[in-house]
């Protein structure tokens, strides 16, 4: 059965999402110059500290609150549980700090990032970068903003016009590193940087 939303929802959403991920953004910031409990997860490069799992929690508690009939997703949480249901309703998609490596090291490239999807398809998302203040937003058909201001992809429709920027992962097997690098070497033969 599907589940009836507005655009007015869909707003709310968004502006849940926008509040929430700044709310957070105070916490990480504060701890981002600190020294980190560190642990693993599924490997030696899969890293989780406590502000991972602080954030998460309290993203949780926020939107359950607010939405009290919408689904819930965290990584942290799916790394513990190993296991999710997405349905028709409302089911936000949480990674409450995206970049956790680049979080331990202090690199300032992370975010919270923050989905929503109505029967499921993603209508909302919210990402937020609290060390460089950057808030991305999108609502499906309303566009994408950077701090309020519209953006757009780049109209290239070749690769030697293109900005590539590449996500190795966590995973250390030879096959997969084999795979990424074999990728990596065709794109960058091509690709502007």
């Amino acid at each position: 059965m599907s589940y009836p939303c507005t655009k007015t929802d869909l707003v709310a959403f968004k502006d849940a999402a926008v509040d929430i991920a700044k709310h957070c953004g105070h916490v990480i910031k504060e701890a981002f110059y600190q020294p980190k409990s560190v642990d693993t997860k599924s490997c030696a490069t899969d890293l989780v500290t406590e502000t991972d799992r602080k954030v998460e929690q309290m993203i949780h508690s926020y939107l359950k609150e607010k939405f009290p009939d919408s689904e819930f997703i965290g990584e942290e949480t799916f790394a513990d549980t190993g296991s999710y249901k997405v349905l028709d309703n409302p089911t936000w998609v949480v990674d409450p700090i995206d970049g956790t490596t680049n979080f331990v090291q202090k690199f300032p490239y992370i975010c919270t990032s923050i989905g929503l999807l109505v029967n499921k398809q993603v209508e909302v998302a919210v990402v937020y970068n609290p060390i460089l203040d950057l808030l991305f937003t999108a609502v499906r058909g309303e566009g994408s903003y950077l701090n309020g201001e519209r953006i757009r992809c780049n109209r290239a429709e070749e690769l030697n016009d293109a900005l590539i920027i590449v996500e190795i992962g966590s995973s250390r097997d030879e096959s997969r590193l084999d795979f990424v690098f074999d990728n990596l070497k065709r794109v960058t033969r091509t690709a502007r940087g």
